[in-house]
């Protein structure tokens, strides 16, 4: 790793990747879903509760540029049809995917489960969840 424009870098395979941790730092989160597995695959989905005000864009454009740099589309979905946008409607028994739920108001709890092949992250705030999305890329990437 560099420090390199206020981040970290790791060169992975020729490629650069940017992070705000390390991954020493980032260890302690239980990942309870193998997102190594993803490697490989043609996509990976996304699913976003459509009430929720809570979009942390720039930990998504991250996991989707590394995603995407390694061959695996970030695909937004459903769960459910009620309130789904105009994507796919998905099941976590058949599909891997990254559902995002929306925080608790007043609580610093980050929660982190899986059911079948969907990873459930329920991060406190932004950072937080910038946190679990870079533990996820080291996952993915091998690193940890």
């Amino acid at each position: 790793f560099d420090w390199n424009n206020n981040q970290w870098v790791l060169t992975l395979s020729g490629r650069q990747y940017g992070f705000f941790s390390l991954p020493e730092e980032v260890q302690e989160l239980d990942i309870p879903l193998d997102v190594a597995s993803w490697r490989g695959l043609e996509k990976v989905y996304l699913v976003h509760p459509p009430a929720s005000s809570f979009y942390p864009s720039s930990s998504l454009n991250q996991l989707e540029a590394v995603l995407g740099a390694n061959g695996v589309r970030l695909q937004k979905a459903c769960l459910q049809e009620e309130l789904c946008p105009d994507v796919p409607v998905i099941s976590c028994s058949t599909s891997p995917t990254l559902v995002i739920e929306s925080p608790i108001p007043s609580s610093n709890i980050t929660v982190i489960s899986k059911s079948d092949l969907c990873l459930i992250v329920r991060a406190s705030s932004d950072e937080e969840f910038q946190r679990v999305t870079e533990r996820i890329i080291y996952e993915f990437l091998g690193v940890v």
